[in-house]
């Protein structure tokens, strides 16, 4: 009886962006009025394990589709060597097309701007794709405090609310990063029922009702 879930408090600046915004963020992000933005995260610290496999399938990926951007926050220790790996593997028409950051602090603006999302499954991160409501593929962090994330991303997938693609498949191939992909990025109404799928699992209201519990408690 003490216990109150009020769900992950995010800022305001998380919400469903009209397609003016999501325009200017595309534009803002990759100099281009126009395209398709596929978002890469793997929280503060970044992912080797999703780094690898967008790496592997970016070739693939920015030739099937080619309006399409990748950006992919990496993580501050792995920038430089996912710089270089693109450099190396990737013609240079198609590296103008990878955008590769180690961290950035309007992760806002980069969720509003995208098409899909690959992310992690910790509580923050999925507050704020269902926040601005976009299709996501889930790769959980399997060993994390009591694997978590895993336990996450599974109710999520239980509810169709994300594409749920365990990190021992990505070990066993890279290429298991595909059929999702394909299947969200050829059919943007199935992507954005995804999104809209997670975002009604949201507590949009989270910190006005953390705020009004405390103030209740203070008076």
């Amino acid at each position: 009886e003490k216990t109150v879930t009020v769900g992950v408090p995010v800022s305001d600046k998380y919400h469903p962006f009209t397609k003016a915004e999501q325009a200017e963020a595309i534009e803002q992000i990759t100099g281009k009025k126009s395209g398709r933005l596929l978002l890469v995260t793997g929280g503060g610290l970044g992912a080797k394990r999703i780094n690898d496999a967008v790496a592997a399938n970016a070739e693939a990926l920015l030739e099937r589709y080619p309006d399409l951007t990748i950006v992919q926050v990496a993580g501050r220790a792995q920038e430089a060597a996912m710089r270089q790996l693109y450099k190396k593997d990737l013609a240079p028409e198609l590296q103008k097309r990878v955008i590769v950051k180690g961290f950035v602090t309007n992760m806002y603006t980069y969720i509003g701007a995208s098409d899909v999302v690959i992310t992690r499954a910790g509580a923050t991160s999925i507050a704020e794709c269902a926040a601005q409501q976009k299709a996501c593929i889930v790769v959980p962090n399997p060993v994390l405090a009591g694997g978590h994330q895993l336990k996450n991303a599974e109710v999520l997938a239980e509810r169709a609310a994300v594409k749920l693609l365990p990190e021992s498949r990505l070990r066993q191939d890279a290429g298991a990063l595909m059929p999702p992909l394909v299947d969200l990025l050829d059919s943007p109404d199935r992507a954005k029922k995804l999104g809209k799928t997670l975002g009604l699992l949201t507590e949009p209201d989270s910190a006005k009702r953390l705020a009004v519990l405390l103030l209740e408690q203070a008076a």
